[in-house]
């Protein structure tokens, strides 16, 4: 019998520790040994029956799986940064009204709407307008845009205000979720390629993925 991890629950390894997202539940929690080991066992097919094995379904981070394991696609490594290339870009004013409603309406929709239920929307492809300006020029824009409302800057907020932004004009961007330790952080931005659209490069490569949509 196969195994993977239950639709919901999302993954890394960073040195010999696991650090999972429950999105269900908007909450990241390491696994300690012995799940840890059991649950990374029955991810590459062999796992054995046992109490550990058990929990982990109990709980429902582990499934039964009839078939190979899903893959798990995240853009490549980020190499730069629009933030960085395109620093001196001015803000466009005529898009601030739009930036503002969809910054306001993504921190709104963080608060009252289950992280799951996010993400999901977030997949959902919107009607494609003409590819004007560029990518990387819409990005800038947005940054630059972004720094004259007044609302608090939060990476969740941020991105997903941005994903949509960019979707409106036609631009399929991945929304990354990743983690650090020692401290602990816990981090998302948006990515086309190898470039990271609104960070800085060096805070995302500190952050190992678990998840991109």
């Amino acid at each position: 019998m196969s195994y993977i991890a239950s639709p919901h629950l999302f993954h890394c390894t960073i040195g010999d520790r696991v650090i999972c997202l429950d999105v269900r539940t908007d909450r990241y929690f390491q696994l300690n040994d012995p799940l840890r080991g059991v649950f990374l066992d029955a991810l590459s097919g062999h796992a054995a029956a046992g109490v550990s094995l058990s929990r982990l379904i109990s709980a429902d981070l582990l499934r039964t799986h009839d078939g190979p394991q899903p893959q798990r696609n995240f853009p490549p490594t980020a190499t730069d940064s629009v933030v960085e290339t395109k620093a001196s870009a001015a803000p466009s004013w005529p898009n601030l009204p739009e930036i503002g409603l969809l910054t306001a309406a993504s921190m709104i929709g963080v608060k009252t709407t289950p992280l799951h239920q996010l993400l999901s929307r977030a997949r959902t492809s919107l009607p494609k307008r003409t590819k004007t300006p560029d990518l990387a020029t819409a990005a800038a824009q947005f940054n630059t845009t972004r720094r004259l409302v007044p609302l608090p800057r939060v990476c969740l907020h941020d991105s997903l205000a941005m994903k949509r932004f960019l979707g409106r004009r036609g631009f399929d961007v991945v929304l990354v979720f990743g983690v650090a330790l020692n401290p602990f952080s816990a981090h998302c931005w948006l990515q086309a390629g190898s470039t990271v659209l609104n960070d800085t490069l060096d805070r995302a490569i500190r952050h190992t993925p678990l998840l991109a949509i």
